[in-house]
């Protein structure tokens, strides 16, 4: 027609009313031949205003307990007997768009239809939206390989931004929940060696920067770095090792949180048992005789021999001259206080040590 609405073309399957039967089938098939016929289901064009819709649906169930029917789209596989022969392509594509419009979006949904404003204009959208009860799950698969073939790869990809534009990101979002949240995993498929996280290739796209292996529960790469904008903490079950073949470098940086004792520690007379690396411990004596000592022993189960020791006067007595001295033994410190002076001491004194282990 030129002018007003063309007429509306329907093909429809016959119904039917009768108990346990099926409506009526509807095929639309292209021709066989050397080369099969191809099938084309094309959508009128708009001369001044959106082009016509194709809509493939699939039957809504009535009865309780049944399900809806559904939908295939598969790509012609090869013939029995044929040798070599790739099977078919499937191309779901959004339209192009012109000038500065915005390309159609491709949306694939489980469950209740996702509408293209909540995944985005141009976009892709895989997922399932709101509905009351379960959603359906979505998988995304290249499949299993047979005989001795190669399974495809799967690739998540963003594209490159042009000019001024800053690149986007890749986001895995898991699951929320009332009770506990999902994870984002990586699962092994039986083989022995257990997945494995690249974070990020170098230039040439071949040399991993960091590696996190779940294999053994590493992250390896030629140079990492871990930044937090507030607190990070970095907790083992059991020892927690810090090695640099050249050296740890701490930047300037405070170093805190050493295993002190909070309390001062007092020689009686016997060895003090103290598991803390320092301490600092008040002698017995308060009238410590010119060229004199005080020995202090405290029996400490993580000392070794080859531990060093750093010991010192922590507040002197009056009229005398104390130095300090210490050595370390498996499972003991022994700390050596003596009045260098040529008076005697008339108050009491405090020494401190610190143990470190080789």
């Amino acid at each position: 027609t030129t002018s007003g609405t063309s007429p509306t073309l329907s093909v429809v399957g016959g119904e039917t009313s009768a108990t346990g039967q099926a409506g009526g089938t509807v095929s639309l098939q292209g021709g066989s031949g050397e080369a099969g016929g191809p099938l084309f289901l094309v959508a009128g064009e708009g001369s001044s205003s959106t082009g016509g819709a194709i809509s493939v649906v699939a039957g809504k169930s009535g009865g309780t307990g049944t399900t809806g029917g559904g939908l295939l789209l598969s790509g012609g596989s090869s013939a029995a007997g044929g040798t070599n022969v790739n099977g078919g392509d499937v191309t779901i594509q959004g339209g192009t768009a012109s000038g500065t419009g915005t390309s159609g979006a491709v949306v694939v949904s489980s469950g209740s239809s996702v509408s293209i404003q909540s995944a985005g204009t141009g976009a892709i959208a895989l997922g399932s939206s709101d509905n009351a009860g379960d959603t359906g799950s979505l998988m995304l698969s290249t499949g299993k390989a047979t005989s001795t073939g190669t399974a495809g790869a799967l690739t998540l990809s963003v594209g490159t931004s042009i000019g001024s534009a800053a690149g986007q990101h890749l986001s895995l979002y898991p699951g929320r929940g009332d009770t506990s949240d999902g994870d984002v995993r990586v699962i092994s498929q039986g083989n022995s060696a257990a997945p494995a996280f690249i974070l990020g290739y170098d230039n040439s796209g071949f040399t991993p920067v960091a590696k996190l292996s779940s294999q053994d529960n590493t992250i390896a790469g030629s140079s990492i770095a871990l930044t937090s904008s507030a607190d990070a903490s970095i907790i083992a079950g059991g020892t927690l090792t810090l090695q640099g073949t050249s050296k740890i470098e701490l930047s300037g940086s405070r170093a805190a949180g050493f295993n002190v004792k909070a309390t001062e520690l007092t020689n009686a007379g016997s060895s003090i048992a103290d598991e803390s690396q320092g301490a600092i411990i008040n002698g017995q004596s308060t009238n410590l005789a010119s060229e004199a000592s005080e020995v202090i022993t405290v029996t400490n189960s993580w000392v070794q021999a080859t531990d060093l020791t750093f010991t010192s006067i922590h507040t002197s007595c009056a009229s005398g001259f104390l130095i300090a001295s210490g050595s370390a033994g498996a499972g003991t410190i022994t700390i050596t206080v003596s009045n260098i002076g040529t008076n005697a001491c008339t108050s009491g004194f405090k020494v401190q040590y610190f143990a470190v282990s080789s």
